[in-house]
């Protein structure tokens, strides 16, 4: 018996020294990424020297450790060095194609009926511009401030928690029980950019400091851009659980007279 608790008492010290080493592993490299320079000309130069993932890790990282900012169950955050340049980052949130599709005579001059909707469908991903941005001689710079990062990580952040929101109808928690058709992504595209720029803007001054040029973007799709929804509904679901500030993010659509004194 002595002998058989000895080995008990062996074996429970080994598991325990196992995961205290993990454990302090983890943390070491979780600190040396908080550690790592959050200044945007660094990242900048990360990016362009084939360090892109670092980079994006770092943002990552800081989004988790401010506002708990993270994507939604079963999303993927990646860096896509095939996005266009002029694309800082992209979800595909539309699972189905158009329904005539389902009409051959329909399908064939449609390039919505030929386009894959499941391949990459639940990355979150990332490209060069999410560092750079292009002075008036087209060349890469790096963005102005670390902020202006996180409000583009926040940004698409929301949009994978809307896809899953609409998918578990509102309930935000469990298994997705439905697929979001083209019709419905389309109906409520203008909405969720609304929902979501309006809370990036309504985090600074506290949770962010975005520059100048980032906060001036962000009012003009909202006013005058692909995010105006004089035209378009908002989806009445609520921030993404544990995110700060969640009365910043709209419910419902503005009035023509609030939408106006916003804008101006």
């Amino acid at each position: 018996m002595k002998l058989k608790y000895a080995k008990l008492n062996w074996l429970l010290t080994a598991f325990i020294f196992i995961g205290i080493t993990l454990l302090l592993s983890n943390s070491v490299e979780l600190r040396s990424v908080m550690g790592a320079s959050d200044d945007p000309v660094t990242l900048f130069q990360m990016a362009e020297s084939g360090q892109a993932e670092a980079a994006l890790d770092i943002v990552s990282a800081s989004a988790a450790q401010i506002g708990g900012w993270g994507a939604a169950p079963g999303d993927e955050i990646v860096f896509d060095p095939s996005l266009a340049r002029g694309i800082r980052a992209s979800i595909l949130v539309i699972d189905l194609p158009p329904g005539e599709c389902s009409l051959p005579k329909l399908a064939r001059n449609r390039q919505e009926c030929v386009d894959d909707y499941t391949a990459k469908q639940n990355q979150i991903r990332f490209g060069r511009s999410m560092f750079s941005t292009a002075d008036e001689q087209g060349n890469r710079q790096p963005r102005p401030v670390f902020d202006d990062l996180l409000s583009t990580y926040i940004e698409e952040m929301g949009h994978s928690w809307q896809e899953y929101l609409y998918e578990t109808e509102g309930r935000g928690v469990g298994p997705r029980n439905i697929l979001t058709s083209w019709e419905e992504g389309n109906y409520w595209a203008h909405g969720w950019e609304y929902q979501v720029k309006m809370y990036v803007l309504s985090l600074d001054g506290r949770w962010l400091f975005l520059s100048v040029a980032e906060r001036t973007e962000l009012k003009s799709n909202i006013c005058t851009g692909y995010a105006n929804t004089e035209h378009y509904y908002i989806p009445a679901y609520s921030a993404p659980p544990g995110w700060p500030n969640p009365e910043g993010w709209p419910t419902t659509k503005p009035s023509s007279e609030a939408l106006q004194d916003f804008c101006e």
